[in-house]
């Protein structure tokens, strides 16, 4: 669905900017599949610890339930930190990996990658909780934590965004989803979490 948006808003709006349509969706395209690979790494570590915190808290090891969420939060966290820091620094040695283009599009599409992927490193937390809430029997907390970002914030801000900002406002939409459903995930935590443990 985000998909779906914005690459009809970069076309949109990369035809009135002096990059085109090609260019902006083009790197668009590039950048999402950047995100995806270090999503994946960090939902494969967040994954991995579902059963131990099921297994845990239905055991009533709170305080191993605890430990293992909080290792799944801090492990993908660092990772998130390694990812942005050398995206934030070596953009086009990524970038390059998909091919050599004009140097217009490059410099939209070392643009794009470190705007989209500017907050990256709060989905830690925000995915941890996602799969937290589903662990210990809390399925509405854990599908308001996950479509609510997916469904709604993401796609809401490209819209509005874009009409502010034009074709660079699709990408910021990306970092304040994140920035507005990390802070969602901490109230979501908070609001439960003495219901979650009693003990």
């Amino acid at each position: 669905m985000i998909s779906a948006v914005a690459n009809n808003l970069l076309a949109l709006y990369g035809a009135l900017s002096k990059y085109g349509a090609d260019i902006t969706v083009a790197a668009f395209g590039i950048t999402i599949k950047i995100n995806q690979v270090a999503i994946n790494v960090i939902q494969g570590v967040i994954t991995g610890s579902q059963p131990i915190i099921g297994y845990n808290y239905g055991a009533g090891k709170y305080e191993r339930t605890k430990k293992t969420f909080k290792f799944a939060i801090l492990t993908s966290t660092l990772f998130l930190i390694l990812a942005t820091v050398i995206i934030q620094v070596f953009p086009m040695s990524l970038i390059s990996l998909f091919g050599s283009e004009s140097e217009l599009y490059n410099e939209f599409a070392v643009m794009c990658l470190r705007i989209y992927m500017l907050l990256c490193i709060v989905n830690g937390l925000q995915n941890s909780t996602s799969i937290f809430f589903q662990s210990v029997g809390k399925p509405l907390q854990a599908s308001i934590n996950t479509f609510v970002k997916q469904i709604v914030l993401v796609p809401l801000c490209m819209v509005i965004l874009a009409r502010i900002m034009g074709v660079t406002g699709v990408l910021w939409a990306e970092a304040v989803g994140d920035g507005i459903a990390f802070i969602i995930s901490v109230i979501l935590l908070k609001r439960n979490w003495k219901k979650i443990f009693p003990v």
